[in-house]
C-alpha cells in the first residue's frame, strides 16, 4: 500500500503542484568586480552551457562606460573561476550596429565550435549579431551580423530585437528572442539551418504579456529554453511595470505556449538583499534529474548573479521529467514486470502491444444558460496504455468545471483530476495492466454561466502524454450556449427606411419562417430562412434580412406591421416601423 500511496502523490503532483526553485543560501554566486574592472558595476545575464564535466557561463560586464561579455567556469556551479583577460567579447568600434555595447549572450556547442548570439546595441536600437570560438574564449564575430534585424515598421519587433536564446534540434537551430514596439516587451520565434540567416514565424510573438493586473502585464522577456521529456520548456522575465520575475511556459511545438497558472516560479527576494528588486535573465541547465538555473538579480541599484536548483521528483524514467508514465513504472515495479529503477520504458505482458499513436476528441455540444453539460473526452483506442496525462483548456466566463468521473475504460486504474485551476483541467491515470479498447474516457460535468446565452466555450486538449509521449491525434470540442427561449429580438434599425435586420434567437434547432403583416392583418412578405441551429442570430450576416418589399417587389408604405416568427411549434410576435 505504501508504493500505491507513492504512485497517488506523484500523480496528483503533477495535476499542478509546483516543486519550487531553492535560491542557493550563499548567493549572489557571481558578483561585481574589484573596483575599476571591467565589472564592478553590474553583471548579468547568464548563459550556461555543462558539457558532461564543467560548467561554462559567458555573461554581461558594466563597469558604467561599457559594457561586454565575459567568461567563467565551474565544476559545481556555484564556485566560479573568472577568465583573467575578461571581457572576451566587447562593442565594435565606430559607429556600426553594437558600437554601443554587447551584452544578452546565449550560447551552444555545436559540432566542433561554441556559436554565441548575443545582444548589440548601437545608442538607437537593439539588434541580435552571432560569434564562433573554437574555445569559448576568442571570439570572431560574422560579417553577416547583424543576423537577426528589426522588423517593419509598426510590427511588434520594429523598435528592438534582444535577449536570444537558442537549442540545437533536429540539425536546426531555434532561437526565442525578444521584440519591441515602443511601448512592449514580447518573445518570438525564428529558425535557421546555418546560425546566420534566420526566418522569422509568421505566427509571432509567440508569447504575450499577461492581461491586465497579471504579474507580466507590461511585458515578457529573457527566454531560456531548453527541450526536455517531449516538450519545449522556457523560463522567462515577466514585468510589471514595477518588477521583473521569473516565470514558466511548455510548448509541444516551440510556438504555442502555455504559461503556467502558478507563475511566478522565481520571485523577488527580501526587501533590502541582492535581488530584492528583480529577478531575471534565467538561463537553465538539465542535468540528470535536476535543473540549474542561474539568473540575474536586482538590488535597485547593482545587479549580480544568483544560482536556484530544482529537483524533478519521481522521474523514475531517468528522462529529467514528472509525468503519468513514472507513476505507471512504480506501478509496474510493485507487480514485478520491472525491477529497477530508471526504467526506460513499461513492459508490456505478451500478446499486447501498444499502438504507435493514438486519438482523443472531444465533441460539439450544446448547453443551455444556468444548467450543467456533461462533456466526454473519448480515446479511438486505448488498448496497451498505461498511463495517460491531459490539460483541457475552457472559457471560465461562459463554463465551470465542477466534476469528473472516469469511464469504465479505467476500471483498476489509479486517477486523479484537478478542477481548481480557472479554466483549466488536468487529467492523470496509471494503471499495471494495460488498458484495452476504446470509448469513452472521462466525462466532465461543467455548470453553465447563467448570463452565457449565444456565447461558446472550445474545450481544448493543450496537452496530452500517453505512454511517455506517443504520437496522438486531438480532436477539440466546442460548447455552444443556446437560448433557453425561442424569441424575436428588436430589429435595427428601427424605425427604418427602406430595409431592416431582424435578429432572433432559437432555443432549439427549427425550421424558421418570418411573415410580415400590416395592421389589417394582411401578410406582407413571408422570409424563409431554411432549418437554423439552435442559438442567436444577431448579426447581419445572420438575422433576417427585410428590404421593405412586398411579395410583388413594391416598396410598402409607412407605418406599423408586424413580424411573425415560426420556428417548429414556436412563435413570436413583434411590431415594426416603416418611416419614409
Amino acid at each position: 500500500m505504501k508504493h500505491i500511496a507513492v504512485v497517488i502523490a506523484f500523480i496528483t503532483s503533477i495535476l499542478g503542484l509546483s516543486f519550487g526553485w531553492e535560491k542557493y543560501p550563499a548567493n549572489p554566486v557571481i558578483d561585481l568586480g574589484e573596483e575599476g574592472s571591467w565589472n564592478d558595476v553590474h553583471v548579468s545575464d547568464p548563459a550556461v552551457i555543462f558539457d558532461g564535466e564543467v560548467y561554462h557561463m559567458w555573461f554581461a560586464g558594466d563597469n558604467g562606460s561599457q559594457r561586454g561579455i565575459g567568461y567563467a567556469r565551474s565544476v559545481d556551479g556555484v564556485h566560479w573561476e573568472m577568465y583573467p583577460g575578461n571581457p572576451v567579447l566587447t562593442d565594435g568600434i565606430g559607429d556600426v550596429w553594437d558600437g554601443e555595447w554587447v551584452s544578452q549572450p546565449t550560447v551552444v556547442r555545436h559540432g566542433d565550435l561554441y556559436h554565441m548570439w548575443y545582444t548589440g546595441y548601437n545608442g538607437e536600437h537593439t539588434r541580435i549579431g552571432y560569434a564562433v570560438s573554437a574555445d569559448g574564449i576568442h571570439w570572431s564575430k560574422s560579417s553577416a551580423n547583424p543576423v537577426l534585424d528589426l522588423g517593419p515598421a509598426g510590427s511588434w519587433d520594429s523598435e528592438g530585437v534582444s535577449n536570444p536564446t537558442v537549442i540545437v534540434k533536429d540539425e536546426l537551430f531555434h532561437m526565442w528572442y525578444a521584440g519591441y514596439d515602443g511601448v512592449k516587451v514580447r518573445i518570438g520565434y525564428a529558425i535557421s539551418s546555418d546560425g546566420i540567416h534566420w526566418n522569422k514565424h509568421s505566427s509571432n510573438p509567440v508569447l504575450e504579456p499577461g492581461p491586465d493586473g497579471e504579474w507580466d502585464d507590461a511585458g515578457v522577456s529573457c527566454p531560456s529554453v531548453i527541450y526536455a521529456g517531449e516538450a519545449y520548456r522556457m523560463w522567462y522575465a515577466g514585468y510589471d511595470g514595477d518588477n521583473l520575475r521569473i516565470g514558466y511556459a511548455t510548448s509541444g511545438d516551440g510556438i504555442t505556449w502555455s504559461k503556467r497558472s502558478y507563475n511566478p516560479v522565481l520571485d523577488l527576494g527580501p526587501a533590502g538583499s541582492w535581488d530584492g528588486s528583480g529577478v531575471s535573465g534565467p538561463s537553465v541547465v538539465l542535468n540528470g534529474v535536476t535543473y540549474h538555473m542561474w539568473y540575474t538579480g536586482y538590488d535597485g541599484a547593482r545587479s549580480r548573479i544568483g544560482y536556484a536548483f530544482h529537483e524533478v521528483p519521481g522521474d523514475t524514467s531517468g528522462d529529467g521529467t514528472i509525468s503519468a508514465y513514472d507513476a505507471g513504472l512504480i506501478l509496474q515495479f510493485v507487480v514485478g514486470l520491472i525491477e529497477e529503477f530508471p526504467a526506460d520504458r513499461i513492459g508490456a505482458p505478451e500478446g499486447v502491444r501498444a499502438w504507435p499513436s493514438y486519438a482523443v476528441a472531444i465533441p460539439r455540444l450544446s448547453a443551455k444558460p444556468g444548467g450543467r453539460i456533461r462533456v466526454p473526452l473519448y480515446i479511438e483506442d486505448a488498448t496497451g496504455l498505461y498511463a495517460g496525462g491531459f490539460r483541457l483548456r475552457y472559457d471560465p466566463s461562459v463554463l465551470k468545471a465542477v466534476e469528473a468521473t472516469p469511464s469504465s475504460l479505467l476500471n483498476g486504474s489509479l486517477w486523479r483530476v484537478n478542477l481548481e485551476m480557472l479554466g483549466e483541467i488536468r487529467f492523470a491515470f496509471a494503471t499495471p495492466t494495460p488498458l484495452r479498447g476504446g470509448g469513452k474516457l472521462l466525462e466532465i460535468t461543467f455548470e453553465v454561466t447563467p448570463d452565457a446565452e449565444g456565447l461558446a466555450s472550445p474545450v481544448t486538449i493543450i496537452a496530452v502524454n500517453l505512454n511517455n509521449s506517443v504520437p496522438v491525434r486531438i480532436e477539440n470540442g466546442l460548447i455552444t450556449v443556446s437560448p433557453s427561449v425561442t424569441r424575436l429580438l428588436p430589429n435595427y434599425p428601427n424605425p427604418f427606411n427602406p430595409e431592416t435586420w431582424i435578429p432572433f434567437k432559437l432555443a432549439e434547432k427549427a425550421h424558421v419562417t418570418i411573415r410580415i403583416y400590416d395592421l389589417s392583418g394582411r401578410l406582407v412578405r413571408t422570409l424563409d430562412l431554411g432549418e437554423r441551429e439552435a442559438g442567436v442570430y444577431l448579426s447581419k450576416d445572420k438575422a433576417a434580412f427585410w428590404d421593405g418589399r412586398d411579395m410583388s417587389g413594391r416598396r410598402v408604405a409607412s407605418g406599423v406591421y408586424f413580424c411573425r416568427l415560426q420556428a417548429g411549434d414556436q412563435t413570436d410576435l413583434r411590431p415594426i416601423t416603416v418611416l419614409k
